[in-house]
């Protein structure tokens, strides 16, 4: 990303976000268009991975406050007049110390600039961090704010993916693969933001930024248990540090795909298993699977009432707090005809049991 790209992006176009827009918004935003655009989604497709880029780097610089600020308050000052780019020398405004030469170097050149009485230079170029990161760069490393200054260190950005697993991978933990985009040293400049020689040049690689995008693979290891929805957040696999500081974090997203026949809740599984009127009524051993491949059996009391929920210990979710149980709902099947012969058998059935109205508390009968 170069320092022009702050002036001439609109980030927030970019996302499909208003100025304003929460960080909530921002990183919906993200997560949606950054779905639909991954080359892992698109591959040999060029034109989803520059979107990929385009909406990763817009991210990069609005999901983080300080960055989203400084970007706000350039962008602004940009189109107040207070900030612009010239042809030659002599653009500062009224009153500003040492105006009259290209900044640095005392002659024209290809970087000259304007800057109105309205802000503080101080503000602006004296006291490093952001503006420096992003500006610093343009004006080469002397004259008449006496040079640029040494920046502290600062960790480096995270970087936010998404990915997709099974339902059985979920439970079991698994690896995949992912493609990164994250914000590097230029290794044109040495992260210096400027080449060498007299006078120095700005560099063409990074635009004075020292810093350029670069795309990765990783492997990532999901660890068993993870739910639908879970951020999972690994240490120092962000974007590097500025100025030997620590790198960002890795914020995974999971998606977990539906179970034809499990669901989860919690560390626990749910499955609903289709019985008869007469395993309910009489009582019954019913086998019913498990999620590794397996059966075991389950005991149906007798007159248990449909709908029933019976716990199977030990059959659910591992994960570093406990293993869960295998939560099993019985659902009645009712049969799709009845002939002659059951017909009579359940008459008799009714009579043996007496004449009974099971809504009659409902309808005040007694």
């Amino acid at each position: 990303m170069s320092a022009q790209d702050w002036v001439d992006k609109d980030f927030y176009k970019v996302l499909g976000v208003s100025k304003d827009a929460s960080d909530k918004d921002i990183k919906k935003a993200f997560r949606k268009l950054a779905r639909e655009n991954h080359p892992d989604q698109h591959p040999g497709d060029a034109a989803a991975e520059a979107r990929f880029k385009e909406v990763s780097e817009a991210n990069s610089v609005l999901s983080n406050p300080d960055s989203r600020r400084e970007y706000d308050e350039i962008r602004e000052m940009v189109a107040n007049g207070g900030f612009g780019y010239g042809s030659g020398a002599g653009q500062y405004g009224a009153g500003f110390p040492g105006a009259g030469g290209q900044y640095g170097q005392g002659g024209g050149g290809p970087f000259t600039y304007s800057y109105s009485t309205g802000g503080s230079a101080e503000h602006l170029f004296g006291q490093g961090g952001g503006y420096e990161d992003i500006l610093g760069g343009l004006f080469g490393q002397g004259g008449g704010f006496g040079g640029r200054r040494p920046q502290g260190t600062r960790q480096g950005a995270d970087i936010e993916g998404e990915v997709t697993i099974g339902f059985e991978e979920a439970v079991a933990g698994t690896t995949v693969s992912m493609q990164l985009v994250s914000q590097v040293p230029c290794t044109a400049c040495g992260g210096a933001g400027i080449t060498s020689g007299n006078p120095p040049q700005v560099c063409g690689s990074c635009g004075g930024t020292a810093r350029v995008p670069q795309s990765r693979t990783m492997k990532v290891r999901i660890p068993a248990g993870v739910e639908d929805g879970q951020t999972i957040r690994i240490k120092g696999k962000g974007s590097t540090g500025v100025n030997g500081g620590p790198a960002g974090d890795l914020l995974v997203r999971v998606h977990v795909t539906p179970h034809r026949l499990f669901g989860r809740k919690g560390r626990d599984l749910t499955l609903d298993v289709p019985v008869t009127v007469d395993e309910l009524i009489l009582g019954a051993d019913i086998e019913v699977p498990t999620l590794d491949g397996g059966r075991v059996t389950v005991r149906v009391a007798e007159c248990t009432p449909n709908g029933r929920t019976l716990r199977v210990r030990g059959k659910g979710v591992k994960t570093k707090a406990g293993t869960g149980d295998l939560l099993v709902t019985l659902q009645v099947q009712m049969p799709s005809s009845v002939n002659d012969q059951a017909k009579q058998a359940i008459r008799d059935f009714a009579r043996a049991m007496g004449e009974t109205n099971p809504r009659a508390s409902i309808l005040g009968r007694e």
